[in-house]
């Protein structure tokens, strides 16, 4: 059978990634997609298993949908020659007869007049046709008999071979379709065996040496599983993806070892060969990972059980982000790359840390992009998000302090002087230990109020501002005395309005400031007179 060959035809991919690949028993219920090479007949076929978890009957046409036959006159014509072939052994079968006895007159007859020549590369659509089989091809029609004629029947699946086992409660005949002569109530005695599995190309001499007679014995005898009639499907579909791999068809033959996995999920060597199919179709051309994207998704989520295999995978995905992030700067497109993976693959436990690092190097690089650009409002919002994303990360507060700072200069530069407080007074409440920043915020403010104490106009809202600079820093003195010299004005303004008590409300708190200021005691002198000459004019 095909699949037999797997592991020689294999060789040259099996040398570009033995030291990266180890596959684990473990298995994963994947979630496959193949829409794009799935279609008409074969799509309802799979479609009805996802949806019922069986076959639709009979088996001879989902195998021949899995072939890709799709012509309902080639389908009809194989039904017509099964139909012929049952009506012969029809005539040779008793319902009288055992299973022992229908199962041997089912594999004399089926040799004689359709299993003309063996072949390891051969479809189950071409067994009319060709008169030619292998162990997958016969051991399906050799089911499909034993459907018909009610014969129980076990189904053994080796990595690179498959045989049935006939009445397997009763008498346990192993039946190896594959030897005409001695295949029905078949001995596997060692040395016949090697050199029955040597002779049809189930293995090769170079596995046979690198293994050892022992090893490969245990392997196909001790070491066969039984499967169900989807493990045939499976079969089939693997079959064909390994044609495709002889033909340097990567993505064919990814799609068809997606289905053999759909069908048999547990087989390591449809898992192995996925692995190495999709390492090779990546390598092809990483700049076109545009084209492999949905690919990379499934083969991390299909080997997320398999740590090493998972980590192999990886790296592309690191690239492909590395290229959109770093040499692209398309930060978008790498977040909305990066949260389908978290769809996918986001609860596993071997992507989680990765997955936090690759959002971290996201923000980290877009962060940096925008502050390169002077685009400040952008750089502020994601830095507050890097570093209350990753608190225990000292430099991403550092560098929200730093970017916040930029930030408001900017509003000095521009004279906002209310959204450089909202810029500010945010930083101080999550950052209050930074001393620069009451530092620099006071400074900021002085910058905004030189030009207004200077002209000497608008001197309220001056007083404001740097009342908001002396709450920040009460130890200024450079605040202090502009201030108190603030209030002398406005007291003297009022004075000029006659506002007297006014006037005496902000001597009064430049005297809070500075309790020995010689003009603004004059200035309290002088409006305490004027106070009393109000009075006693009344």
């Amino acid at each position: 059978m095909i699949f037999a060959a797997t592991i020689s035809r294999m060789s040259l991919l099996l040398l570009l990634v033995m030291s990266l690949f180890v596959i684990s028993s473990e298995t994963s219920n994947s979630i496959l997609q193949f829409n794009e090479c799935s279609e008409g007949s074969e799509g309802q076929m799979l479609q009805h298993y996802r949806q019922n978890g069986q076959l639709p009957d009979p088996l001879w046409k989902s195998i021949l949908y899995a072939d890709g036959v799709r012509d309902s006159l080639a389908i009809a014509g194989f039904g017509h020659s099964l139909d012929k072939l049952f009506e012969k052994l029809d005539r040779k079968i008793k319902a009288k007869h055992d299973a022992r006895k229908k199962s041997q007159t089912i594999f004399k007859f089926l040799h004689k007049d359709v299993l003309k020549r063996y072949s390891e590369s051969v479809r189950f659509r071409d067994l009319f046709l060709k008169n030619e089989y292998n162990c997958l091809t016969s051991t399906i029609l050799f089911t499909i008999a034993a459907d018909r004629y009610d014969i129980p029947y076990a189904l053994k699946l080796t990595p690179t071979h498959i045989y049935i086992v006939s009445d397997p409660h009763g008498e346990n005949v192993i039946v190896e379709m594959t030897d005409p002569k001695k295949g029905f109530d078949f001995v596997p005695r060692q040395k016949e065996y090697i050199q029955y599995l040597l002779d049809y190309k189930l293995i090769t001499e170079q596995e046979l040496q690198e293994a050892g007679p022992e090893a490969i014995y245990n392997e196909h005898i001790q070491g066969s599983v039984t499967v169900d009639r989807m493990a045939l499907l499976a079969a089939e579909y693997n079959n064909i993806a390994i044609s495709y791999l002889d033909e340097l068809d990567y993505e064919n033959a990814l799609c068809y070892i997606k289905k053999a996995l759909v069908f048999d999920d547990g087989h390591e060597t449809y898992r192995y060969s996925y692995y190495l199919t999709l390492d090779v179709f990546l390598r092809q051309d990483l700049n076109a990972y545009s084209n492999y994207l949905d690919e990379l998704e499934q083969g991390l989520f299909i080997a997320a059980a398999d740590t090493v295999v998972a980590a192999g995978f990886w790296e592309y995905a690191r690239y492909v982000f590395n290229d959109l992030v770093v040499r692209r700067q398309d930060f978008d497109q790498g977040l909305d790359l990066l949260n389908r993976l978290k769809l996918r693959i986001g609860s596993q436990a071997f992507y989680q840390p990765r997955i936090v690092d690759t959002e971290r190097i996201i923000l980290e690089n877009r962060l940096a992009a925008k502050y390169r650009l002077g685009h400040y409002e952008e750089a502020f919002q994601f830095a507050g998000e890097l570093y209350r994303a990753y608190p225990e990360i000292r430099i991403y507060k550092d560098r929200y302090v730093d970017v916040g700072l930029q930030y408001a200069q900017k509003y000095v530069r521009e004279g906002q002087i209310d959204s450089l407080y909202t810029v500010m007074d945010s930083m101080l409440v999550e950052c209050s230990e930074y001393a620069i920043l009451r530092t620099q915020y006071v400074a900021m403010i002085w910058n905004s109020v030189i030009p207004s104490l200077q002209i000497g106009n608008d001197l309220k809202t001056t007083a404001g501002h740097l009342e908001k600079a002396y709450s920040i820093d009460n130890k200024n003195v450079q605040v202090r005395q502009a201030l108190t010299h603030v209030y002398h004005e406005l007291a003297m303004s009022q004075v000029r309005r006659q506002r007297l008590r006014t006037a005496r409300r902000y001597v009064m708190k430049g005297l809070g400031l500075d309790p020995g200021n010689v003009t603004l005691k004059q200035d309290l002198n002088l409006i305490d007179d004027a106070i009393l000459v109000e009075r006693q004019s009344k």
